[in-house]
């Protein structure tokens, strides 16, 4: 392996640690914090006319912003 290539290397697996631990606190921060809204009280919206034994689930837009970012994470890491 040349010096050239060897560095290039090198530069993309830090590159790739690096994105990894970036994604890492903020995907498990945005999966903690969708799953905490299942405890939440509805205050507005559709939810907030539904009675409570019924609000059993995370909610959606909670659970969306989760997936994207995870999904945005992935395709980062997998791109390096």
């Amino acid at each position: 392996m040349t010096e050239e290539r060897k560095g290039r290397y090198e530069l993309g697996n830090i590159l790739s640690l690096m994105i990894t631990f970036c994604c890492f606190i903020p995907v498990k921060s945005a999966r903690k914090g969708a799953d905490s809204t299942v405890a939440m009280k509805a205050k507005s919206g559709r939810a907030s006319y539904t009675p409570k034994e019924q609000q059993t689930r995370v909610d959606p837009g909670a659970e969306a912003v989760a997936i994207w970012l995870g999904s945005v994470c992935s395709s980062l890491s997998a791109g390096l």
